[in-house]
């Protein structure tokens, strides 16, 4: 008897992790392009740039490094927007559907337009507030390109100081040039990112991939014509390069909020919200569009993403302050191109393996919606192990191609070469960064962003305190009669390490939340209540 009940338990169990790993899939693998929509927009800029010959290349090339580094941390700045509204809207669709469910059995009918209305609040107070931010910070960056270009390093060699001769006042006004004109997308951009949060807490990432696949063919097509010219279009340089991602991004921005109209997410042009479920007779419900939810719905809409939106902000602006100091000290030791370049294969695979952070993040927000705790951390621990395996190939793959990988984005022999040594080291990062990102994941579906917030700043101390040493080291090594290239090499070496520490030490926070502290939302019951009697509860 006990061996047939051993042989069922077994059998159920590889059942239940056959539906989970198929839920996770479900979710990762399309999440995969939608997520690489802008970190492919940046290799395909990069590549084509990286193509530019004559005088004034590598110039090109080190200041569409800067100038991408600083869109990216204000456009990243708002991340939130996609993080904490991707986790409300699959909890409150799990919690309608629950209660629905219960409606029903009562006897009373429902359909999706009910279970979706606190939802649709979410996202049109998201949708809201990411227009009012793109606007802010497209003029932000319009009128404030120079000076925040000039403190992230983008005049930060001059000529014949290091590089061979690289001239940062050139490499400035390169990187003016393709932020000035990527600024434009800035709208876009967050758009795009509430669209690919409301997505996420529908479970589908599906939509996402085709809209993201659209806007990269569109990228790529452009790319050339707009940098070298073709027939009657002039060469536009660099600035061609962001021209071709503004269009792109503005593309999938207008398809983004046609879609979610579809969806019953947003207000048509009627200020009516759709109905993507109208067969099943139901009382009505007061949703956004209408009259009597005007400004409170507003502000309504905006008050379960305050809870969480103010934290993001803070983890955000700290990581992207060392990713933006990371690039800075970079361009002021002369390696800002070949960083651009292993920044690039970063961004790449980062989004890639975070792919099953969205998984953990939906599956977690859902799970914990309808009160079920055990499988919110079944749905993690599932995509912890499959992260750390996806996270080896990834890195096992990188290491392989190191030799061939720099000659993808330049045929300049003295950035290939300047670029491998990092290569490696984000090679040997790969497993560690992907369990770093479901961690992240897991605790945002949790909605456990003041911790997520705290363990960032205790993670970013020690890399900012060794990049400090970077830009420290490089002037010493000046000062002593290094060469250029050394300087070069040592302090683009130091970056990257001061990169690892900051995973390092982001890996140990989010291991002590999720295993070691029975306060997290996501804690096991026993790890609860063993929290509970810590604190004389």
């Amino acid at each position: 008897m006990s061996t047939s009940r051993a042989k069922d338990d077994d059998g159920a169990r590889e059942s239940d992790e056959g539906s989970l790993d198929a839920a996770i899939f479900a979710l990762a693998l399309p999440a995969v392009a939608s997520l690489l929509l802008d970190p492919v927009l940046g290799v395909v800029d990069t590549a084509f740039v990286g193509r530019i010959r004559g005088e004034g290349a590598a110039e090109a090339l080190g200041g569409l490094a800067v100038a991408t580094a600083v869109f990216n941390f204000s456009f990243k700045l708002f991340n939130f927007l996609a993080e904490v509204t991707g986790p409300l809207v699959a909890s409150q669709i799990a919690a309608a559907e629950a209660e629905a469910a219960d409606l029903d059995d009562a006897g009373v009918a429902t359909n999706t337009t009910t279970t979706r209305a606190q939802a649709a609040e979410t996202v049109r107070g998201a949708m809201t507030l990411a227009v009012a931010l793109g606007i802010f910070a497209c003029v932000s960056l319009e009128l404030g390109a120079e000076t925040v270009l000039r403190w992230s390093g983008a005049d930060g060699v001059s000529s014949g100081a290091t590089n061979g001769g690289v001239d940062g006042g050139n490499m400035l006004r390169q990187a003016e040039a393709y932020l000035r004109v990527r600024a434009l997308s800035a709208p876009a951009a967050l758009i795009g990112t509430v669209a690919v949060g409301a997505y996420r807490g529908l479970l589908d990432t599906k939509t996402p991939l085709l809209v993201s696949g659209a806007a990269n063919a569109v990228n790529l097509v452009m790319d050339p014509v707009l940098i070298f010219g073709f027939g009657p279009v002039p060469a536009f340089g660099v600035a061609g390069a962001a021209a071709a991602t503004t269009a792109a991004e503005w593309i999938a921005a207008v398809v983004f909020w046609k879609m979610l109209v579809d969806e019953g997410l947003l207000p048509g042009m009627g200020g009516e919200m759709g109905r993507r479920d109208q067969s099943t007779t139901t009382t009505e419900i007061n949703l956004v569009g209408s009259p009597d939810a005007s400004i409170a719905g507003w502000f309504g809409a905006l008050r379960p993403l305050a809870a969480g939106s103010a934290s993001q902000l803070v983890r955000t602006l700290i990581l992207q302050a060392v990713l933006l100091r990371a690039t800075a000290e970079a361009a002021g030791a002369g390696a800002a191109a070949p960083h651009q370049i292993c920044v690039q294969v970063w961004w790449v695979t980062l989004f890639a393996l975070d792919a099953l952070a969205v998984a953990a993040q939906s599956l977690v927000a859902s799970s914990l919606g309808a009160g079920d705790v055990t499988r919110a951390r079944e749905a993690a621990d599932r995509c912890l192990r499959w992260a750390l395996a996806t996270g080896t190939a990834v890195g096992v793959g990188i290491y392989a191609a190191g030799p061939a990988l720099p000659g993808v984005f330049t045929d300049d022999p003295s950035l290939v070469e300047s670029a491998r040594g990092p290569l490696a080291l984000v090679a040997s990062l790969q497993p560690l960064n992907a369990a770093v990102f479901v961690g992240d994941g897991v605790l945002q579906g949790a909605a456990d962003f003041d911790y997520l917030a705290m363990a960032m700043a205790a993670s970013a101390a020690p890399a900012l305190a060794m990049l400090g040493a970077v830009g420290v080291g490089a002037e010493a090594g000046a000062a002593q009669g290094a060469t250029a290239e050394v300087v070069s090499a040592t302090a683009l070496g130091g970056v990257w390490r001061a990169m690892a520490a900051l995973q390092l030490s982001r890996a140990g926070t989010l291991s002590w939340r999720y295993w070691f502290d029975g306060r997290s939302p996501v804690a096991s019951r026993e790890r609860s209540d063993e929290a509970g009697k810590e604190n004389g509860e």
